[in-house]
């Protein structure tokens, strides 16, 4: 039988996630109202022969904006995915190995699915 966290570490990891959705969703939010803001409703905006070199900053500010918002998405979900798996009673155990991961390594990476030797090994693959 594989072991599993009980209801009251499962509570605290609940309210880690939690707490890191909502600081997650504001950093999205953000993002998304920067680039909102920076948008042009001009095609002439979007065809690269019209871009100057006045262009390239606004250009990179968008695209730093759209690298944090969707690095922030993807988070969510794994951090989302992470609330099923407390629902579904599998939170906390290495898809590869089966071992329970470390309290420790769950309040760091709540989203995590691997003790860290296996992940490691999953990223050498």
């Amino acid at each position: 039988m594989t072991e599993r966290y009980n209801v009251a570490d499962l509570e605290i990891f609940r309210a880690v996630i939690n707490k890191k959705i909502a600081s997650a969703t504001e950093i999205w939010q953000e993002q998304k109202d920067i680039l909102a803001q920076t948008g042009s409703n001009d095609t002439v905006d979007t065809q690269w022969q019209n871009k100057g070199l006045e262009d390239a900053p606004t250009y990179e500010f968008k695209r730093e904006a759209t690298i944090i918002a969707t690095t922030q998405e993807r988070l969510i979900h794994d951090l989302e995915q992470a609330l099923e798996r407390i629902r579904l009673g599998t939170y906390g155990v290495c898809i590869t190995t089966g071992k329970l991961i470390p309290k420790e390594r769950l309040m760091l990476v709540p989203h995590t699915m691997f003790i860290t030797k296996a992940k490691r090994e999953n990223e050498k693959e």
